[in-house]
């Protein structure tokens, strides 16, 4: 599999994962959708990491460092829209491991953790478009 194929599978994934976030949060299951919402911006995340023919670090936060370094600093991926991914970690972090902070999503609490992981999706893709040249939705 080359680096192109790797990176557009890891945003597919993310893609993938993203529509499931909505689709929980439809029914309810809060807690879960935040964590989807995270593992969507995860997977984008790693999708320019493949891309770049970065070596896939072995931790989250080593994913979210890496990325920091490699599209914020040394490219042009909107540093704000960028800490979506850590801020995203930490609140997944809370409602995975901690059940008392699990039960307290609501939908108009998680739903714009779910809108961060939108724009953070989006924003990738855009940096496709602009890097590889063409929308990676095209390869779907």
């Amino acid at each position: 599999m080359t680096s192109v194929e790797e990176a557009f599978g890891w945003l597919s994934y993310a893609e993938d994962t993203l529509q499931e976030a909505k689709d929980t949060l439809a029914i309810g299951k809060y807690g879960v959708a935040v964590s989807l919402s995270y593992y969507a911006c995860f997977y984008a995340a790693k999708s320019i990491l493949s891309y770049s023919r970065e070596r896939d670090p072995k931790t989250h936060s080593g994913v979210i460092s890496r990325f920091g370094e490699l599209a914020v600093r040394g490219s042009d991926f909107p540093s704000e829209v960028a800490r979506f991914l850590a801020y995203l970690a930490e609140q997944r972090g809370r409602t995975d491991y901690d059940l008392g902070y699990r039960e307290k999503w609501r939908s108009d609490n998680a739903a714009p953790l779910l809108g961060m992981s939108e724009t953070f999706v989006a924003e990738v893709r855009a940096w496709f478009a602009r890097h590889h040249g063409h929308d990676p939705e095209l390869d779907r």
